[in-house]
């Protein structure tokens, strides 16, 4: 969280963050085409927010199943948006 804030005042450290972004959204479509879901940016966006709040949220909390939860719900999020193909 300290390297987020310190991007907030940093141009240069704000790109790598861009960059680093940009590499996840592209990598998370790649996994989506790989389960025969057509990506959406939403999709992928969705999944990027939600890998980051899970990993802030174990970090923070150290619980011992949160490798669980997070593969969990990564799986709930990933049947929602293949039921969602169907329509």
């Amino acid at each position: 969280m300290a390297l987020v804030q310190a991007a907030d005042q940093e141009p240069a450290l704000r790109e790598l963050f861009r960059e680093l972004a940009d590499g996840i959204i592209l990598r998370a479509g790649k996994l989506l085409r790989n389960l025969n879901i057509e990506p959406t940016d939403e999709h992928c966006y969705q999944l990027h927010a939600m890998s980051v709040g899970m990993a802030m949220v174990d970090l923070a909390t150290a619980r011992k199943d949160g490798e669980r939860r997070a593969a969990r719900t990564l799986e709930t999020a990933l049947t929602l948006m293949t039921k969602g193909e169907g329509r």
